[in-house]
């Protein structure tokens, strides 16, 4: 028997709840039974405050946005850590006991110090946006409006702890990077907010985004800023990422030699565009054959090589 109906219509009911939501002034009924059977935050939260027991186990729970630092624009991340000097707010390292500057410290490469224990920062949800998140408890679908409702979703999956509705987000975030162009630096902050948010195919697309970007640059100074500013393990797979484009671009410009400039049949045997080429045709039209050996040449030879022998 499926049950999903049957909890779809609890979603919001202020007949049967026994959990009461205050969200920038305004009400949403909700269940413990079933906020603690998808989030591990709310589960130990009621376990910490009575469990379901006894009739006077209601509960009123203010959880509007209310941090002192909002990012209200996923990718305005960078600069809001840089202007609210994060550092500051971060716990000393506990290795060394040395209080971190921002203005000496790689952002990226200290991601390991954001966790709900010192990160005093929330991306922007309002009344609408917890809603997304209240009825995918409930096994309603989803359907944010923007990219930035999207993040604020993601970021509610994390701080209440719902791993499904990550794993959802994720899988709609990682086409965002698709519409990226290249000299937009939307990726610095994107790599930043995926890694926060444990949003592992997001960071991945973002990753494939930049290798392919540095595959196309001449010249190292980029690829020496971008190695400067992410973390090694990052870098390393931007590499490697860049190693599989490097040879997929081989493979196409073969693939183009063999079957359209060469044009080999099936069996092997040396045809041109329209139709084979026999000895007698290869003799009599010689200026044509030069020319493709022009062309040829041309598709995999260095721009100086092209120059000399032109």
């Amino acid at each position: 028997m499926d049950t999903l109906p049957k909890v779809r219509v609890l979603y919001n009911d202020s007949v049967t709840n026994d959990l009461t939501f205050r969200i920038d002034g305004r009400i949403y009924f909700a269940h413990k039974c079933i906020l603690s059977l998808q989030s591990e935050w709310f589960r130990k939260y009621f376990d910490s405050h009575g469990g379901f027991q006894g009739e006077d186990k209601h509960l009123y729970l203010d959880l509007s946005c209310s941090k002192k630092f909002v990012i209200e624009k996923w990718h305005d991340v960078e600069s809001m850590l840089l202007k609210n000097d994060f550092k500051e707010h971060q716990v000393r390292n506990e290795v060394t006991n040395e209080k971190i500057r921002v203005k000496n410290v790689n952002l990226e490469r200290r991601q390991e110090d954001y966790d709900e224990s010192t990160f005093r920062f929330e991306i922007y949800y309002n009344y609408e946006i917890f809603g997304y998140f209240l009825s995918y408890c409930y096994g309603w679908s989803i359907q944010p409006k923007t990219t930035d409702e999207l993040f604020a979703v993601a970021y509610l999956a994390k701080k209440f702890q719902v791993p499904s509705l990550t794993k959802f987000v994720d899988c709609l975030l990682r086409h965002v990077p698709k519409s990226w162009k290249p000299n937009e630096h939307k990726w610095k902050a994107g790599l930043m907010v995926s890694k926060w948010l444990v949003l592992v195919e997001t960071r991945l697309s973002i990753l494939n985004f930049l290798a392919r970007t540095l595959t196309v640059t001449k010249g190292a100074e980029k690829r020496a800023m971008v190695k400067s500013i992410i973390r090694d393990e990052d870098y390393n797979e931007v590499e490697r990422l860049m190693a599989e484009i490097y040879e997929e671009n081989i493979r196409s410009e073969n693939e183009f030699f063999e079957d359209d400039v060469l044009g080999l049949d099936k069996n092997g045997n040396l045809i041109g565009v329209t139709g084979n080429i026999t000895s007698e045709q290869s003799s009599s039209d010689e200026s044509s054959e030069n020319s493709s050996s022009t062309y040829q040449s041309s598709l995999f030879s260095s721009s100086e090589d092209s120059g000399s022998e032109s």
